[in-house]
């Protein structure tokens, strides 16, 4: 070729290569051309191609690449799967598709998890997810236990706790339960017990099943049951009547627990005293401090809103270290209250009791801060971003340092740091991870930045931005969906974790920059802004958000007008006066039909 003549490319890439591939792998495969192996289950032959089972299987590529002795078998048998499970996993390989049913979802998901076919293990997973029933429920949570499959577990036991009394109804899959997943079930705060002895009627239920093997459990399973809750007279006539329980060792000490619980019940504190959520309790709205006016009036009470009364009631006041104080925050942890740092204590914390109504002090944070956020996950605190109220407002650089607050230990813990550095930032929790929303960098200015924790793997990670860069906003999570609010944000900011998209839904009723917010009974409650005119006075709106019809209303202003102030919710328990409320706003509503 003569010189400087410009050699010409063409790079072909035939979009239909991969599907021409797989048809002609299922022409082989049909026509048992080139076959090398025969897979056996159940005394069932699958004649395949041990490339193929390779090129999609990590189960098989390390068997055949790794020149173990089933590399020189012409038949290998598969142990501790079905036939017809693995029949569809080799014709998935040989075409990308696969049926799942109700039938064969869990003996398929096994299946695809021993021979590690990810695509199929991970759509059986959502499969089964989707398709929880109290009848199923039960079965999903111990194969996807077993399988350490943690989402699907988390899903599927949580849809059990929600659905116990279907479940007693439904027995056959809560008989056959292992005893240490019995004992974690039956220990759960959230198993929709309306009655303790509905539970010790399953336990009792479960032993009997298999007397000899189960006898003994029971010693480490009774523990577990909340006798104090029991109605005594049941205590006396089923309970201690029943000559299985009764041969416990120390079944007497926990029976006498429970007499003296509903003699005195301050005297008595034990695991099985606490009650489960389900005992008569409903969630209310706590609004915590807050300012009424810039550089002027701050907020030191602390009140309640429960929404199936709409009442505004005083609960507490802010304890001593934090009165007159502006810009801490607060999360939740075990139905208490957490408050940490603010301008005037950045290393103060505190815990308030729901039960006991007192404000208890915490360790001190290992870094002073303000205007920072929490969170509550997998039981524990985290405190993060903000400032250090050191030095001048205007230099003071965003931190991007992360404390754990561990309550077993009652210390705080240094944690992964952010990937950047925020104050004024939203924050949520959503499906077991923590998602860090906008605020302001070290240099002043606004971010759409949008950073997630997953606390398994301890990382932090970017995700898809906010539609806009904004800060002085706040943010809530309902049913696997993330809601951003206030701020000069116009409507309610919607993010999808698992879809990492954005969309925007409903327009505020009124101004919310500074505003909070909180879910409630399945709702977002946003409470409070500032207006920004000369005096930037607080507002006292109350604006719900219903996701379910993308529908906002105001509702039951606040006793005060607030902004820059914290709202969390609690359980609270129904009083016999909330009843008789409830009946009476039930009976001035009633109509009559003649």
């Amino acid at each position: 070729m003569a010189r400087g003549v410009e050699i010409a490319y063409y790079e072909f890439v035939y979009d239909g290569h991969p599907a021409e591939v797989l048809k002609g792998l299922q022409e082989l495969k049909s026509k048992k051309h080139l076959m090398d192996v025969t897979l056996v289950a159940e005394g069932k032959e699958i004649p395949c191609h041990r490339a193929v089972l390779s090129s999609c299987s990590g189960y098989f590529r390390d068997m055949f690449c790794n020149e173990l002795e089933e590399t020189k078998k012409d038949k290998i048998e598969i142990m501790g799967i079905t036939s017809e499970a693995l029949q569809l996993l080799v014709d998935f390989a040989y075409s990308s598709k696969v049926t799942i049913t109700t039938i064969n979802a869990q003996p398929l998901f096994e299946a695809a998890n021993l021979l590690q076919i990810l695509p199929v293990r991970d759509a059986c997973a959502r499969f089964l997810a989707d398709h929880l029933t109290p009848s199923n429920c039960l079965g999903v949570w111990v194969l996807s236990h077993t399988l350490a499959c943690e989402e699907l577990a988390n899903r599927s036991r949580a849809f059990s706790l929600r659905h116990f009394p279907m479940i007693c109804q439904h027995d056959e899959e809560f008989v056959q339960l292992p005893g240490d997943l019995l004992k974690m079930y039956i220990s759960d705060d959230y198993l929709n017990a309306q009655e303790e002895e509905q539970v010790f009627e399953m336990v009792m239920k479960w032993v009997k099943h298999d007397l000899r093997q189960r006898k003994k459990f029971l010693k480490e399973v009774v523990e577990d049951i909340r006798f104090p809750h029991m109605d005594q007279i049941y205590l006396m006539r089923s309970v201690e009547a029943d000559e299985v329980v009764m041969k416990v060792p120390g079944i007497r000490d926990v029976l006498h627990e429970a007499r003296m619980y509903h003699i005195s019940r301050g005297e008595v504190s034990s695991p099985r005293t606490r009650p489960r959520l389900a005992y008569g309790l409903h969630e209310a709205m706590v609004v915590l401090g807050g300012t009424r006016v810039v550089n002027g009036e701050y907020n030191n009470d602390v009140y309640c809103f429960v929404p199936a009364y709409s009442q505004w009631s005083k609960l507490t006041s802010l304890p001593k270290d934090l009165k007159n104080t502006v810009e801490y925050a607060a999360t939740t942890l075990n139905n208490d209250i957490v408050i940490t740092g603010g301008y005037w204590s950045p290393t103060a914390a505190w815990l308030y009791s729901t039960q006991f109504n007192t404000w208890n002090k915490l360790p001190p944070l290992s870094v002073g801060r303000f205007r920072h956020k929490m969170a509550t996950l997998d039981g524990r605190v985290y405190v993060l971003g903000g400032k250090n109220p050191r030095g001048s407002l205007q230099v003071l650089p965003s931190l991007d340092s992360v404390e754990i607050y561990d309550p077993p230990s009652n210390t705080w813990k240094p944690s992964v740091p952010l990937l950047k550095g925020v104050r004024a930032c939203a924050i949520a929790t959503c499906e077991g991870k923590m998602y860090v929303i906008g605020g302001k960098d070290t240099d002043q200015t606004a971010t759409d930045a949008v950073q997630s924790y997953d606390p398994v793997q301890k990382r932090w990670s970017f995700r898809t931005p906010m539609p806009m860069a904004e800060s002085c906003f706040s943010a809530t999570s309902v049913n696997a969906l993330i809601y951003a609010v206030g701020g000069r944000f116009q409507a309610i900011q919607c993010y999808d974790p698992n879809t990492d998209r954005w969309q925007e839904l409903a327009q505020s009723l009124a101004p919310w920059d500074y505003c909070s917010v909180t879910t409630c009974d399945n709702k977002l409650y946003v409470t409070g802004g500032r207006v920004e005119d000369k005096v930037k006075k607080g507002k006292d709106t109350v604006q719900c958000y219903d996701p379910a019809n993308d529908l906002i209303e105001l509702v039951h202003p606040m006793p005060v007008k607030l902004f820059a102030h914290c709202a969390v919710t609690i359980l609270k328990r129904r009083r016999q006066a909330d009843s008789q409320l409830v009946a009476a706003q039930r009976s001035s509503t009633t109509k009559c039909f003649y």
